[in-house]
């Protein structure tokens, strides 16, 4: 399901850039920097394959396109959401060290 209305674009006019914009998504794009480290995702292998492919190559060049282009609110509250999180749960130390890498280096391919 995942597969044919994300990654296949089955959702016709669903473009993740305009969903990022929202402040009212941080928690969904949070969680989804989080996806490698999520435990419910443990028994499913190919749907967290999925997502982390969902990740990579749409979640986070949008990210890093609005960091660049000085929108920096949306990336300031996902922080702060991962932040509030993490005091529950170690995993998200984790994402918010890898994004946040990430938007120091992007690498070559943003």
């Amino acid at each position: 399901m995942f597969r044919d209305l994300f990654l296949q674009g089955g959702l016709g006019g669903f473009d993740v850039i305009k969903l990022m914009q929202d402040s009212k998504f941080v928690w969904l794009a949070a969680v989804l920097l989080n996806v490698r480290h999520l435990p419910s995702l443990a028994n499913f292998i190919e749907m967290k394959k999925q997502l982390i492919i969902f990740v990579d190559t749409e979640v986070l060049p949008a990210l890093i396109n609005q960091a660049q282009t000085g929108n920096s609110c949306m990336i300031l509250d996902i922080f702060s959401y991962m932040r509030e999180r993490a005091r529950f749960s170690m995993d998200y130390i984790h994402s918010i060290d890898s994004f946040l890498k990430k938007l120091i280096d992007p690498g070559e391919e943003y």
